[in-house]
């Protein structure tokens, strides 16, 4: 299955969430790619990859050569991003033809070698992130609880329904969840209020906790559950994935 994590609003914890959901994922047994689409590569540098192989490359090649992934565990691989791929942006707006099936089909001929592949998209409404709707089936949304972010939300929310609609797409939103939230603050609890009358059916229960261990883990080159594996952003991540496996199951 790919999932594609995004939203246009940075600093919503997408990176962090696609970087854990993918090592929950692996955790559980599964086989999972982390593809960064990102050109400041943060998922790449999270996990500090050696590979100098980037999906510029697997594009420029018409395909993915499996054999020049980076493998961060036995079960998570990672495609990384390089840091000219905002020139991707400028190649497929000259396209005509196509241009929002780049990435349908250089993933769909690897997607049975994986259980998962999760696409963790630039901050922004591009041509990458059209492309990465296209090729997904489920899309994933975190967000923070604060008042810009809603805001953006029902921008991304509308995207995501024309492309739906333009493209014929079968791929659907599996859910809103809200990062960086602290309990005890009515700030949170007053916008988690917010999002779940505009979005009920779509707003997951899991929430990501502030955690000051999330970022240490990024500098160290590991994931969450590899650094802290019993902080409140281990737990939290774990539960997230958990109850998104109970949504597709």
């Amino acid at each position: 299955m790919i999932i594609s994590i995004i939203n246009h609003k940075g600093g919503t914890g997408k990176t962090t969430s696609a970087v854990n959901i993918s090592a929950c994922l692996a955790d559980l047994g599964y086989k999972v790619l982390l593809v960064d689409l990102d050109s400041q590569a943060n998922s790449s540098q999270a996990l500090i990859s050696d590979k100098d192989y980037t999906i510029l490359n697997a594009i420029k090649d018409k395909k993915i050569d499996t054999n020049q992934l980076f493998h961060y565990n036995d079960k998570l691989s990672l495609l990384s991003a390089s840091l000219d791929l905002h020139i991707l942006e400028k190649e497929l707006s000259d396209i005509v033809i196509a241009r929002e099936k780049i990435f349908l089909n250089l993933f769909k001929p690897i997607q049975d070698n994986f259980d998962f592949i999760i696409l963790d998209n630039p901050p922004s409404l591009s041509y990458i992130a059209l492309n990465s709707i296209v090729c997904s089936e489920k899309v994933l949304i975190p967000l923070e609880a604060e008042f810009f972010s809603q805001k953006g939300l029902d921008n991304l929310i509308l995207f995501f329904d024309e492309a739906k609609k333009g493209y014929d797409l079968n791929s659907e939103i599996l859910g809103i969840f809200f990062t960086k939230y602290s309990d005890n603050t009515r700030l949170s609890e007053h916008f988690s209020t917010m999002i779940n009358d505009d979005y009920k059916d779509l707003l997951l229960s899991s929430k990501i906790r502030k955690n000051v261990k999330l970022g240490e883990a990024h500098l160290n080159g590991q994931t969450i559950l590899d650094y802290s594996n019993t902080s409140s952003g281990a737990v939290d991540y774990k539960q997230l994935t958990n109850e998104i496996l109970g949504i597709l199951n």
